[in-house]
Order: C-alpha cells, then sequence, then structure tokens
C-alpha cells in the first residue's frame, strides 16, 4: 500500500504514516528515476498499435467520460481494438451518461468482469501483439506477457487508436 502524506487519511503526516517509527528505507526518486521507469514500460520496437486498453484497475466513470469526450465524432482504426475494463455498475451508469453510446459508435468496447491481465490477444481474429494503455500496472503486467506496449495518457492513447500508430 502506498501512503500519500497529506492525501491519504491514514497519513496527515510522515510520522504517522510511519507509525512513528523510524523508516526502514528511504528511496529517492528524482528526474532521471522517473524517466527510466517511463521508459521501461515502453517495451514496442514498433509505432505500429493493434490493441488500446484501459483499465488496470478497472476504468471509472470519469474515467470512461474523458474516453468518451476523446473519441466523439472520431473512429477507431481498422484493425486496431479499443477496450476498457469496468465494473458492472461503472458500465450501467456509463450508458446513462451516454459514454457507452460514445465509445461504441466510434468502433470501441467496454469489457466487464474481465481483468485486463487476461486480455486475450492471442485468440483474437487477428492475433495482436502491440497494445498501448494509460495505465503502469498493465503496461507492466502486458510487457511480462510478451505483448510489446507503448505507454502514455488518455489522449496519447486514443490517438494511438484513431490513427492505428503511436504517436501518429
Amino acid at each position: 500500500m502506498c501512503h500519500v502524506v497529506g492525501v491519504t487519511p491514514e497519513a496527515p503526516t510522515v510520522e504517522e504514516a510511519l507509525g512513528h517509527k523510524k523508516p526502514e528505507e528511504t528511496v529517492k526518486i528524482g528526474k532521471k528515476e522517473l524517466r527510466e521507469s517511463w521508459e521501461s514500460l515502453h517495451t514496442a520496437k514498433t509505432d505500429k498499435v493493434e490493441v488500446v486498453f484501459f483499465g488496470c484497475p478497472q476504468v471509472s466513470v470519469s474515467d470512461l467520460g474523458e474516453i468518451a469526450r476523446l473519441l466523439e465524432g472520431k473512429k477507431i482504426a481498422d484493425g486496431v481494438k479499443l477496450v476498457a475494463s469496468a465494473a458492472e455498475e461503472v458500465y450501467t451508469l456509463a450508458q446513462r451518461t451516454g459514454y457507452v453510446d460514445i465509445i461504441e459508435k466510434a468502433g470501441g468496447a467496454i469489457a466487464t468482469g474481465i481483468c485486463i491481465m487476461g486480455f486475450p490477444y492471442a485468440q483474437l481474429a487477428v492475433p495482436a501483439t502491440t497494445g498501448a494503455t494509460n495505465s503502469a500496472k498493465a503496461a507492466s503486467y502486458q510487457a511480462r506477457r510478451g505483448i510489446n506496449i507503448q505507454y502514455g495518457n488518455f489522449e496519447s492513447c486514443i490517438n494511438a487508436a484513431i490513427t492505428g500508430k503511436w504517436g501518429g
């Protein structure tokens, strides 16, 4: 678990977050370490993107709203799949707000009851080997499965879904 001092209710101060004990280890993270971590999540050797996935952990209604906003009036490129994993309750709320219709009209899908970790790349009609995501956790998991990953924010991932290319 990660406590963020001043944000997490159990961690109003560093002392309280540590239970008034001395830290076992202190790790300093600077720009270099952040850059190295970010780069380690980009395992793709090509700019081609076959699958764009969101939801690790599963997406929120707000996330689906952002995806819908970025996709509204646009189409996902031929040969690209866009999938967001959401809880059933989130899906129901997103239907009521119109987000599901916008995402589906653009060619995307919202899956419920699955973890994106189990996404069946090899079982698709056209097996996929390259994906894009905005989730560092998902990027790490999928890279371990041998999927080539592009990692970035919602906008970068949606752009890849529309163009079929990372940075396209």
